[in-house]
């Protein structure tokens, strides 16, 4: 059996990427970065017990319909 050793990104898909971003920001303070297509994106730094330097993690907010089937994708 195999299993995951890390994320490597969280992509949301979102009504109102603006106001998510905003969300994120007050409640988490994560700082978003906006792109030109409306997309949000931040690349966080995960500790990781098994190597000296943090793991990054890219969390994207981008612009489409949640409830279509494909709302969000963890890779």
């Amino acid at each position: 059996m195999s299993r995951a050793l890390m994320v490597g990104g969280v992509f949301l898909l979102s009504r109102d990427p603006a106001s998510l971003a905003e969300w994120y920001g007050r409640h988490l303070g994560w700082q978003l970065e906006h792109l030109e297509d409306g997309s949000y994106y931040a690349v966080l730094q995960l500790p990781d017990d098994r190597a000296d330097d943090a793991l990054p993690l890219v969390f994207a907010i981008m612009p489409g319909d949640p409830g279509a089937g494909d709302g969000h994708i963890i890779n």
